[in-house]
């Protein structure tokens, strides 16, 4: 894989932003192939336990998305801590 895109989906547009969501896709212009990768994250446990910003404004935003958007910010029973979801794309293969 010689290319790869990583999207953040957060509850804030400041750089110490809570994060919902890692995604990435690797890919390469000449074979064709791609890997992904998602995890979402407990946003809600980045902001209490990490100091990770919220912002009304971005929370606003996110409330006016469709609703299958907004299943981002719902934690679910494989949401992880920040430092797991982190981890896990750090050992991923997307990007090897």
């Amino acid at each position: 894989m010689n290319q790869i895109m990583v999207d953040i989906e957060t509850i804030s547009a400041q750089p110490d932003a809570a994060i919902c969501a890692i995604g990435a896709a690797a890919f390469s212009f000449q074979s064709g192939e791609t890997k992904t990768f998602y995890c979402e994250v407990d946003w809600r446990d980045h902001s209490e336990r990490l100091g990770a910003h919220i912002d009304p404004n971005t929370q606003r935003w996110w409330s006016e998305q469709k609703p299958e958007a907004r299943k981002v910010l719902e934690k679910k029973e494989n949401t992880l801590r920040i430092e797991d979801g982190l981890k896990l794309f750090s050992d991923c293969s997307v990007h090897s």
